[in-house]
């Protein structure tokens, strides 16, 4: 009885098995997407790396409400005395993007696969 309420209310809230969301992506370009997501040279300033936010103990977030963006140094509440300006929005985790049906990031669409292109 219990677990057939649980699974009728997954189903309801739309959440799908790994395996029809998972795709799958070539060694060669997680090594790069790797390289390119701790590179710093990418960033104007080349002083912030994508990782720079997305940290994985804070769920790919950077563990505050809201982000510091480029100026700030440090993880977590260290990035608040980093002199960094407070932007009013939060990081967006990482964790469980890139999978069938997320083809949207940053907070204003800025990038958007769903094209095939970037």
């Amino acid at each position: 009885m219990r677990d057939n309420v649980l699974r009728q209310a997954i189903i309801r809230a739309g959440l799908l098995p790994f395996q029809e969301t998972h795709l799958s992506t070539p060694d060669d370009l997680v090594r790069v997407g790797k390289l390119l997501f701790q590179s710093k040279d990418i960033s104007l300033d080349r002083k912030t790396a994508c990782a720079s936010c997305h940290i994985d103990r804070f769920g790919s977030a950077d563990g505050i409400a809201n982000a510091i963006g480029t100026g700030g140094r440090g993880e977590g509440l260290d990035r608040l005395a980093g002199g960094g300006d407070i932007i009013p929005r939060n990081t967006l985790p990482f964790w469980g993007r890139g999978s069938k049906g997320f083809d949207v990031f940053f907070w204003d669409g800025k990038v958007d696969v769903s094209s095939g292109t970037i």
